[in-house]
């Protein structure tokens, strides 16, 4: 039974490790280049499809674990701890889930600010680019004086 131990360890690191790298990867700041929008929402798919395939490898590991819990009896303690210790971090990451879930939200309400923002610069730049013509008066043709 120390092997479902040592399996399950390298793991808890492998993911803990990957919740981790995708928090540090939401929370950096972002640049600030002309294609900031399409940046900030390429990260925002990234991330999202990254949370997917975590929550799904979870998922996986979670029905094995399972599976041999309910073949092997003997050890069924150690599987208990085991599960109770993988629905703990799978806890753990679902907290997480919603931390990345409420800053995706933010990002894209910057980026929505932002497009607004470039949108309302272009309206004024096309105002100052087209001149304003001037109404002239109409001159009108003089008559000749008869006297």
């Amino acid at each position: 039974m120390q092997t479902n131990n040592l399996t399950l360890k390298p793991i808890k690191s492998a993911a803990i490790l990957a919740v981790m790298v995708l928090l540090f990867a939401g929370m950096s700041p972002a640049t600030t280049t002309g294609n900031n929008a399409q940046d900030l929402t390429f990260r925002l798919i990234n991330v999202e499809r990254r949370l997917d395939q975590m929550q799904i490898r979870m998922d996986a590991l979670e029905r094995s674990l399972q599976s041999q819990a309910t073949t092997s009896p003997g050890s069924s303690n150690i599987m208990t701890q085991a599960l109770m210790e993988l629905q703990r971090t799978q806890l753990s990451i679902s907290q997480q889930l919603v931390t990345m879930q409420k800053q995706m939200l933010d990002m894209k309400k910057e980026i929505d600010r932002q497009a607004g923002h470039e949108n309302d610069q272009k309206k004024d730049t096309d105002k100052k680019d087209t001149p304003q013509q001037e109404t002239k008066p109409k001159v009108q043709p003089k008559k000749p004086q008869s006297n």
